[in-house]
């Protein structure tokens, strides 16, 4: 029977996963913002062809 210390594979698997949970933190945080702009141009361009002026963001 052969025993194989795997404390840094376990210690690198923790730091691994981590790392995957903060870019998925992020990536949603970006996605979100970036909806959040497309929302906010729309509601620009609302607002100015209410107000009889061009359209500033194209769609």
């Amino acid at each position: 029977m052969t025993l194989a210390d795997i404390s840094v594979r376990k210690k690198d698997e923790i730091a691994l996963q981590n790392s995957a949970n903060e870019l998925s933190q992020f990536n949603r945080f970006m996605v979100n913002r970036e909806t959040r702009m497309i929302e906010l141009k729309k509601r620009i361009n609302e607002l100015l062809t209410r107000l009889g002026e061009e359209a500033e963001f194209p769609e």
